[in-house]
């Protein structure tokens, strides 16, 4: 078994001892690579992120994915977004109802992994992002519950286990 921990932005987050994960195969979603110790995967879909962190992104030796294509190198992957119920099976599209954690899920199942535990995937109206560094937003609850269903039957015919650390998490996978 193929086992990934992908970590987003929740506010469940706060205080977690992020060096549990070193030793581990870890996706950062956007912010979260600040905290990752050895990440080497990075899933940055926000335009903001990639506005504030370019130098970063420049320098950083692993591999980010992303659905802009404004950043140029070998290190960066673009990926278009597809917003239809094909959950992007066939890559390089990505289907994430404009969301970076999903896209991360996504991504995951392209790398190969079978088995997918969540970190920071709250999903209740609020939103961590480690400090605000992001302005973090709070969640429509309408468009949540909307988009946690549609991933949820997109996800019915593909073989992986994806487990929710958050017991308190609205994201019902």
């Amino acid at each position: 078994m193929k086992e990934v921990f992908i970590i987003g932005g929740g506010e469940s987050l706060k205080g977690f001892d992020f060096s549990t994960l070193k030793n581990k195969n870890t996706i950062a979603v956007n912010y979260a690579i600040n905290y990752v110790p050895n990440c080497k995967v990075l899933v940055a879909f926000d335009t903001n992120y990639h506005i504030m962190n370019s130098n970063f992104l420049e320098s950083w030796s692993g591999t980010c994915y992303t659905d802009r294509d404004v950043l140029m190198q070998d290190n960066i992957i673009y990926v278009p977004v597809v917003q239809s119920h094909e959950w992007g099976k066939v890559q390089p599209y990505v289907c994430c109802f404009n969301n970076s954690g999903l896209a991360a899920i996504n991504i995951a199942w392209w790398l190969g992994y079978d088995k997918i535990n969540l970190l920071g995937f709250d999903f209740t109206g609020g939103n961590f992002h480690y400090g605000n560094e992001i302005g973090g937003t709070k969640i429509n609850q309408n468009w949540f519950s909307k988009t946690n269903e549609k991933y949820k039957r997109l996800l019915q015919d593909i073989n992986i286990n994806i487990v929710n650390l958050n017991p308190n998490s609205k994201f019902l996978i």
